[in-house]
């Protein structure tokens, strides 16, 4: 059972790379830090990966928006369209290229 409790505690210490003591509580302290920084560091990635997220999903709602923006001043010509942009509320001259 002893015998166990060490092999267990062996590959502890070799899987937690801040750990270079050999006494049990040293591994166990160590131990539980890395899986803390481990925690700390999903957290933060899975931060990104919502922020990458919500900047991908904005910039298809922007596309799309602008899409139908377009589509909606063409109906009927199908050459040169101004558009009103809505920030500024300047115009621009906008050509449109279809495939048919």
């Amino acid at each position: 059972d002893r015998r166990k409790e060490n092999e267990k505690f062996s590959v502890l210490r070799a899987m937690v790379p801040t750990v270079n003591e050999v006494d049990k509580e040293s591994i166990l302290n160590n131990t539980i830090k890395y899986l803390q920084e481990l925690e700390e560091r999903v957290e933060e990635l899975e931060s990104c990966m919502g922020s990458v997220n919500f900047v991908e999903r904005q910039r298809k709602t922007t596309k799309s928006l602008n899409d139908s923006v377009l589509i909606e001043e063409t109906s009927g010509n199908y050459d040169d369209n101004t558009k009103i942009d809505g920030n500024s509320g300047e115009t621009q001259q906008v050509t449109v290229f279809r495939d048919e």
